[in-house]
């Protein structure tokens, strides 16, 4: 290969590597691969409650030509996840009032 084309080649994954960076709603596998972990990582950190519907993550529903119900896998929004990434998240978590999950009788804190 000539120099000129790989300088090309080069110059192509550059812009498709920004590309895909532009893309502001992302899967799991999407969102893993970015933040460099594991896709159980993200997955705990919903079960967690660190990353929260409607915040982080959105699950889109609709009904099929059938009228059945459907949605699909959590969609996650970039932005708010370099929020939380880049601690600007903890600001609006502290204004948002929280659900209180009631603890068992005789438990106390």
């Amino acid at each position: 290969m000539s120099e000129a084309q790989h300088n090309v080649g080069g110059l192509l994954e550059e812009i498709l590597k920004r590309v895909s960076q532009d893309v502001e709603y992302l899967t799991i596998d999407d969102v893993a691969a970015r933040l460099k972990c594991s896709r159980k990582t993200i997955v705990n950190r919903i079960s967690a409650g660190i990353y929260r519907e409607g915040v982080h993550y959105f699950r889109p529903q609709g009904t099929n030509r059938k009228g059945k119900a459907w949605h699909c896998d959590p969609l996650f929004k970039w932005s708010a996840i370099v929020a939380w990434v880049e601690g600007e998240d903890s600001k609006t978590a502290k204004t948002e009032p929280r659900e209180i999950i009631p603890m068992r009788k005789g438990y106390s804190a």
